[in-house]
């Protein structure tokens, strides 16, 4: 019953996405492009929504969806054919590449994460946390993460080891989440737990207050059998916060960091706690209404990924011959080479001397403290072109499904491996990820993980039980 209940439910958001894009498209000056655009997202849907899982491949669809598409929504609204708008002559094309690569990666996902069957039961055993345990659990190591990034490059050879246990406070957050979800209290622990990432992530000198906005949508979502307007309303109020918060972020981010590198143009923070929340708390007051709305046209441009694709089309091969795998083969032998084995391996350099080569474009480097990439959809390109570059995306997408069934697979009812591989696929979600950077990052953090998950889980996971409680 719950199942057909999730597919009504699915097909009456269809429809209505689908009606809405129709309309939407045939009064725009990009219809073609419009409907593709909203054409993608049920295919998406289906490919990857189930019910009592965390839907976590979807999500990374829809955030490059987002990237890809923006400039469509943009030039809509401006009432402008998409080229008129942005510099690069071929940005048409770029976002019709990039829209095939999103099909294709959501088709390796499907092809590597395999039958749902298995995953019905995800949360049947969370009953047994204790809420009070997995706040102390989520405190503690989001503690630890603090002293740990403050020594975790003193050891080179250890730091693509120790990147991924930065992010395990997010695997408590996840499961305390779901917890209260079921239970139905201890709401407050959560609140308290967003208010303190938002309020941390506007003190860095890049936007990571949206970071927990992403799990709470992940989370929410997981435990939810259907998409009904209860689950619409509660996911639009919590991205039209994150909006709000960004169009504050972009508003200040140039000046902030400024004030955060002392001038020195660097990706630094060398101010104090104090310092960084009264320089912000003057910011709200300050800020007016009409810089905000100002800011809205330049966070469009800022989600949307597509500008560098089009300047690579534009200089390859008309300029630089297509690399045949050189690009992703670079990538792979980059992984294997660990630091831990191979402790004089180069360090990566600036991701922008890779986009000045392939684009022609002239851009602010590592002597700067600036690192712009193509992303790993226009490196493909830059090796085979199209439709060749759907290889290496399919592979990507498959990679991803692997790892998320690997998980999935042991997971035991309690959500552990569940929330594991979440945080695991959260550091692949942008666009713009460079591809050595892409498979370095997921491939160290699935081992990891995996590890974790075998050796240590075990060990640890009955402190998080009632009986066990160190607060009762």
């Amino acid at each position: 019953m719950a199942v057909s209940k999730n597919n009504t439910s699915l097909k009456k958001f269809t429809f209505v996405w689908l009606l809405a894009g129709l309309l939407f498209a045939i009064s725009s000056e990009n219809t073609l492009l419009t409907l593709a655009a909203f054409g993608l997202v049920p295919l998406f849907f289906k490919l990857h929504w189930s019910p009592r899982q965390f839907p976590i491949l979807l999500f990374i669809l829809g955030m490059q969806w987002l990237q890809v598409t923006m400039k469509i929504f943009h030039a809509n609204v401006m009432g402008e054919p998409v080229e008129n708008l942005f510099v690069s002559s071929s940005i048409t094309q770029a976002i019709w590449y990039s829209m095939a690569g999103l099909l294709v990666l959501a088709l390796g996902m499907r092809a590597g994460a395999g039958v749902r069957s298995h995953t019905v039961h995800t949360f049947n055993r969370m009953y047994e946390f204790s809420l009070r345990q997995l706040w102390f659990a989520y405190l503690v190591s989001m503690i630890a993460g603090v002293l740990l990034k403050a020594t975790i490059f003193a050891i080179p050879q250890l730091t693509q080891i120790l990147l991924p246990l930065l992010n395990i406070r997010w695997v408590f957050f996840l499961l305390l989440l779901i917890s209260v979800l079921l239970k139905r209290k201890g709401y407050q622990m959560v609140f308290i737990a967003v208010a303190f990432e938002v309020i941390i992530g506007f003190t860095g000198y890049f936007s990571q207050f949206k970071t927990v906005f992403y799990y709470l949508l992940v989370g929410y979502f997981a435990i939810r059998p259907k998409i009904g307007k209860r689950e619409i309303i509660l996911g639009s109020l919590m991205l039209s916060l994150v909006l709000l918060l960004s169009l504050f972020w972009t508003s200040v981010k140039v000046e902030y960091r400024v004030f955060l590198n002392q001038g020195t143009g660097q990706q630094t923070v060398d101010r104090t706690v104090g310092e960084r929340f009264s320089w912000l708390g003057n910011a709200i007051v300050d800020d007016s209404q009409s810089s905000i709305g100002d800011s809205a046209e330049n966070l469009a441009s800022r989600v949307a990924y597509t500008d560098f694709f089009g300047y690579t089309i534009m200089w390859v091969p008309s300029r630089v011959d297509y690399q045949y795998g050189a690009v992703w083969g670079a990538a792979i032998r980059h992984i294997l080479q660990p630091r831990l084995l191979f402790p004089d391996k180069p360090s990566l350099p600036s991701d922008s001397e890779q986009t000045m080569q392939y684009t022609g474009q002239f851009l602010a480097s590592g002597e700067q403290g600036t690192s712009i990439s193509i992303g790993y959809m226009g490196e493909s390109y830059i090796d085979f072109g199209f439709p060749g570059m759907l290889i290496p995306i399919f592979l990507v997408g498959l990679l991803y499904g692997l790892i998320y069934r690997y998980f999935i697979l042991r997971e035991t009812g309690n959500g552990v491996a569940s929330a594991l591989v979440v945080v695991c696929l959260m550091g692949v979600i942008q666009l713009e990820m460079q591809s050595v950077k892409l498979l370095g990052s997921i491939v160290m953090t699935f081992i990891v993980y995996a590890l974790l998950l075998k050796y240590i889980v075990p060990i640890f996971l009955p402190f998080l039980k009632r009986r066990f409680a160190v607060f009762t």
